[in-house]
């Protein structure tokens, strides 16, 4: 009986990825290699020029730098109260005045339960002229 040796050659596989700054392609050697995360990138240097990488990292660090701004100014406004609205302490003033009127008329209410009035009766007596 004749012996097979059968060869498996590993998947090669191939991507590219095209970038506002340039272009690159990975390729991936095994498929195990593509499984644990590592691949060979190789980056196309000859449409990277200089001006577009700084126009990128200054707009990345210019809206790094916004976030920040941000988020400090929101902190301290908050911190210092500046986010309530201007008459919120008078529109809370009149809510509590509100409540204190309609809990008093309930209690009236409730007082009153008991106490009704009757029908006063009217006598009249005419007398002959």
């Amino acid at each position: 009986m004749e012996e097979i040796n059968i060869q498996i050659e590993p998947c090669k596989t191939y991507s590219r990825t095209y970038f506002s700054d340039g272009c690159v392609e990975t390729t991936g050697t095994d498929e195990t290699d593509l499984l644990r995360g590592e691949s060979k990138t190789i980056s196309n240097e000859s449409t990277n020029d200089w001006r577009s990488w700084l126009l990128k990292q200054s707009a990345v660090i210019g809206s790094s730098a916004l976030n920040k701004v941000d988020y400090l100014g929101e902190s301290l406004a908050n911190f210092f109260g500046i986010t309530t609205p201007k008459y919120q302490f008078e529109i809370n003033y009149h809510n509590n005045i509100m409540q204190e009127v309609n809990a008093e008329k309930i209690t009236n209410e409730e007082n009153m339960k008991g106490w009704t009035q009757q029908p006063q009766k009217c006598t009249i007596t005419t007398e002959p002229c």
